[in-house]
């Protein structure tokens, strides 16, 4: 159990068994620094691959909630790294602009954990931000430290790809998510979300989602994988302001299985293309 800035203690998984505590003892690792530290057995090579990708935990146990919070409101916050890409850097102040990453971020899996345990907010904080340290400016390719190292680092191009991917298109087991963490922004009056020929395990998958905000609706065509059919397609709409769905049809017809307060829409027992029209509470 490890306190965290507000005087709870949360739980919090060591990297390997046996290990007891953090992996530099009680707080002892800016004694030895190096070229990763020990921070790094905590935070990038930690017990995150236990949850993604083994599955060996569940992104909702309270034991890997608490390890988030630990890593979050401590380790990350704390990692001297974040001072030195943010001058001034204050834990207080920058912790949801700046913080989110320590060192090398396509291992550090905690972003994954987050969408997985359908915590979008935090998903795409912390994937935005390993983004903004990770990047090269200008010929748009990824380093492989957030500090320092090799340029065109093609693992971690490939990490970001896969994260970006999964904001927009994700498999679940038997389940295809569409849209399921979008910022909100991208739903703005006017503004349309597109995927075309995107390959999944269940065979190609498209759709576009326009918003009319202002008027309350949104209109989405999906066009359905059809060579190993999922058990259910969950389209994801996060509304620029939060607000519920009030009515949902599905090809005209009024459709009753989605999340008010979620803003999923679950579709099944349907192929080919499906015209969504949802009506948004005003």
């Amino acid at each position: 159990m490890v306190p965290v800035r507000d005087g709870t203690y949360h739980s919090f998984i060591p990297f390997a068994p046996y290990v007891r505590g953090f992996a530099a003892g009680a707080w002892g690792w800016r004694r030895c620094q190096g070229h990763v530290g020990a921070i790094y057995w905590d935070t990038v090579q930690s017990a995150d691959p236990l949850v993604s990708p083994a599955g060996l935990l569940s992104p909702s146990d309270p034991r890997v909630q608490g390890h988030l919070d630990v890593l979050e409101d401590r380790l990350l916050l704390e990692n001297e790294k974040v001072a030195a890409r943010t001058p001034g850097f204050d834990p207080e102040k920058d912790w949801f602009a700046h913080a989110s990453w320590q060192y090398q971020c396509g291992l550090e899996r905690h972003a994954n954990i987050h969408l997985a345990a359908n915590d979008a907010p935090n998903f795409l904080r912390s994937m935005l931000n390993q983004y903004a340290v990770d990047i090269m400016p200008g010929e748009y390719t990824f380093r492989e430290h957030t500090t320092t190292g090799p340029p065109d680092k093609l693992f971690e191009e490939s990490c970001f790809l896969e994260r970006f991917r999964m904001m927009l298109v994700m498999e679940e087991g038997d389940v295809l998510w569409l849209a399921r963490a979008t910022p909100r922004d991208w739903l703005e009056q006017g503004k349309r979300i597109a995927v075309r020929n995107a390959p999944t395990h269940f065979g190609p998958v498209g759709y576009e989602i326009v918003s009319d905000v202002e008027h309350g609706r949104l209109m989405a065509t999906v066009t359905l994988p059809s060579r190993n059919p999922p058990r259910e397609v969950v389209l994801v709409l996060r509304h620029p302001a939060s607000a519920a769905i009030a009515a949902v049809k599905v090809n005209g017809t009024d459709w009753t299985d989605f999340d008010v307060s979620k803003g999923w829409v679950k579709l099944h027992g349907l192929t080919g293309r499906a015209r969504v029209e949802v009506s948004w509470a005003r």
